[in-house]
């Protein structure tokens, strides 16, 4: 629908990155420096352990970034990124080769600091009364895309002091260029998430936890929040879904 209204090869690519792994990764080798089909796969390959028996991957890919403009040949067979690529390698969200060492790691590698004491406050009520694991809400996850854990933070770091809905619901539209209408439809998921609470007629601040969460910058502790307030967040199984994702990276 998004292409629909403004068919351009831009919003083209952005739909094609959204659904297909290693396609704006592919741009951002290109980027560093000029290559040849040959040397994009095999830096690839390289980068993120892959195991593609021959070139037809990495054909396609950079066969769709020339065809939207992002790419373009040059002397020796070699391929290199347009003045076109500069915006969307600034938009979209790539996966970086270090995120394997991640998954590499053994259980005991990893060090998870503990919680502020606001977030810990909210996992230990639901450790203490099991009936609340129900009774959390299961809205869906409204965050304006993409690098959606930045923007929420955005949006959140707003309302750290007390601010008019209509202000911050101005300040959310222009910021992400947004209909009115569209920031309206994710308040209920900002107050159900325990990130934002309204403290007066129609004046909204920051949830103790969520600031507590602006302050320590860690993913691990937004994740947290929503486990808190939102069912299913912290009830995936994740071994399975780390083993599936290792899976299709290879």
């Amino acid at each position: 629908m998004k292409f629909l209204v403004e068919p351009t090869r831009r919003k083209l690519a952005d739909q094609i990155q959204d659904r297909y792994r290693l396609f704006g990764e592919v741009l951002g080798i290109l980027e560093t420096e000029p290559k040849t089909v040959e040397e994009a796969d095999k830096q690839l390959c390289n980068d993120y352990e892959l195991h593609w028996k021959n070139k037809s991957n990495i054909r396609k890919r950079m066969d769709w970034l020339e065809v939207l403009g992002l790419i373009q040949a040059i002397s020796n067979y070699k391929w290199e990124v347009t003045d076109s690529r500069r915006e969307a390698l600034k938009e979209w969200c790539l996966i970086k080769p270090e995120v394997l060492e991640l998954m590499n790691l053994e259980s005991n590698d990893i060090e998870i600091a503990d919680p502020p004491e606001e977030i810990a406050i909210l996992l230990q009520h639901l450790a203490d009364s099991p009936e609340l694991h129900k009774k959390r809400c299961t809205y869906n996850i409204w965050v304006p895309s993409p690098n959606r854990i930045e923007n929420l933070r955005i949006i959140i770091q707003s309302a750290s002091d007390k601010i008019t809905k209509t202000d911050l619901f101005g300040f959310i539209a222009k910021k992400f260029n947004l209909k009115l209408s569209s920031v309206e439809s994710m308040l209920p998921f900002l107050k159900a998430s325990g990130l934002l609470e309204e403290v007066g007629r129609n004046i909204y601040v920051a949830t103790p936890a969520a600031k507590a969460w602006l302050e320590t910058g860690s993913d691990l502790d937004f994740i947290r929040i929503l486990h808190s307030n939102m069912q299913f967040v912290g009830e995936m199984d994740m071994e399975k879904y780390l083993n599936k994702r290792i899976h299709l990276m290879k």
